[in-house]
């Protein structure tokens, strides 16, 4: 991944609230909290940040993720697949649709 990758965001509604810090921990997923409404993860060697858009993280019903920093020394990962499973992740440890907006 290049320099440009970084920044790269989706956006996302939730079918059904989530509580995010409760997914990611069922996920097996690195995570800390830095507000009410900011989860930093680290995912698949990548960090992104996770931002709800609508509710807070213990009961978003719309979330935004950013790929803050890429996987280091991985130049094969798509900077929108490092989301887009991530994403896949969270839905199943949810059973929730994720749609992206």
């Amino acid at each position: 991944m290049e320099e440009a990758d970084r920044g790269i965001t989706r956006s996302y509604d939730c079918a059904s609230v989530i509580d995010i810090p409760t997914a990611l921990s069922a996920g097996s997923i690195e995570h800390l909290g830095v507000d009410s409404q900011q989860e930093v993860i680290i995912y698949h060697r990548a960090i992104l940040i996770l931002t709800t858009t609508e509710g807070d993280l213990d009961a978003a019903e719309a979330i935004e993720i950013e790929l803050w920093e890429p996987p280091l020394n991985d130049s094969t990962h798509d900077p929108v697949a490092v989301i887009e499973t991530l994403v896949a992740e969270l839905r199943e440890v949810t059973d929730t649709a994720l749609d992206r907006n």
